[in-house]
């Protein structure tokens, strides 16, 4: 009798064992593991956008600023054409080819819309053309004076071939901003890639007074963001070149 006891006892131990080993097995088998929590990355500062590289124009690109602080190379002469007969006051007026283009056209266009002319009265000068002007208005007027109305020598946009002033027939250059032809400009110019370079309400800009006859070619594009920017050129070169 207690020898079979003691095998009951046994056997309900061995299948309680097994019971327990079972579960046991079980839960491991099935026991959820925590998932780990995503890494997130270390966020960097954005590296700032780098500005585009714009090259600064040459002394012989039509962007070129010549002023007061800017001059040209003594020796620089560039490349020039003459006017045709009929587009300047006498022959032998020269302008780099794209500016004397440009003008023909322009006063051409004129002339269609108004049956008004003009001519060109001065165009390109050299560094010495340039010095016996201003030593001529020197001597007129002292040099103080003479610097608000004519460049001194290299700093001139004449030099540039890229500058024309203007006349009617039989008329003043100095009276041109009282004429028809002047106010056809005034509107007009920027469509041929011209601007009036010096303005009155710039002169504090330019450094000089206002020359309405005195154009600078500039091409279509550029010339009619000046217009429109109610600024001068200055303004325009400095914010696109510096």
């Amino acid at each position: 009798m207690r020898l079979k006891r003691k095998f009951k006892i046994l056997l309900a131990l061995i299948i309680v064992f097994a019971l327990g080993y079972t579960v046991y097995n079980y839960i491991q088998q099935n026991k959820v593991e925590p998932k780990p929590s995503p890494v997130v990355p270390e966020q960097k500062p954005a590296e700032p956008t780098p500005k585009p590289v714009v090259e600064i124009p040459k002394v012989n690109d039509i962007l070129v600023l010549v002023d007061k602080k800017t001059p040209l190379p003594q020796d620089y002469v560039p490349v020039t054409e003459e006017f045709p007969l009929g587009y300047a006051v006498s022959s032998d007026y020269w302008a780099r080819p794209e500016a004397v283009s440009a003008y023909i056209k322009m006063v051409d266009a004129m002339e269609e819309e108004t049956g008004l002319w003009m001519y060109v009265t001065s165009a390109y000068r050299g560094f010495a053309s340039q010095e016996r002007l201003f030593n001529n208005y020197v001597a007129d007027h002292g040099e103080e004076k003479a610097r608000t109305f004519v460049a001194y020598p290299g700093t001139s946009e004449h030099q540039t071939g890229l500058t024309i002033d203007l006349v009617t027939p039989n008329g003043d250059m100095f009276a041109f901003g009282d004429t028809d032809q002047s106010t056809w400009v005034d509107e007009n110019a920027h469509k041929y890639g011209f601007v009036i370079r010096y303005e009155v309400q710039h002169e504090d800009i330019t450094g000089y007074m206002a020359e309405p006859w005195h154009l600078r070619y500039l091409g279509e594009d550029v010339a009619r963001e000046v217009y429109e920017s109610k600024k001068p050129f200055d303004d325009y070169y400095h914010n696109k070149f510096e």
